[in-house]
């Protein structure tokens, strides 16, 4: 299925772009096994977990999301 389809299909709303050279795979070291990532606003990993989600690992990355956007952006940034 192509990206796009599978993002209209099921709804998604947030972002999705291409890593077209595997700059930001290469970056963070991501594995291509489902993995979930939070950055933080200077572009550094707050979480990380690799492996399927439960709902334990899903509020912790939601609370650490709403921790960091409540956070003031700070100059520069």
């Amino acid at each position: 299925v192509d990206a796009r389809e599978f993002i209209k299909a099921n709804g998604i709303t947030f972002p999705s772009v291409r890593d077209g050279n595997d700059d930001v795979k290469n970056a963070y070291a991501a594995t291509g096994v489902p993995e979930t990532f939070v950055i933080d606003r200077q572009g550094r990993i707050a979480l990380k977990w690799r492996n399927e989600m439960r709902a334990e690992q899903a509020q912790a990355i939601e609370d650490t999301a709403a921790r960091l956007a409540a956070e003031p952006a700070k100059a520069g940034s």
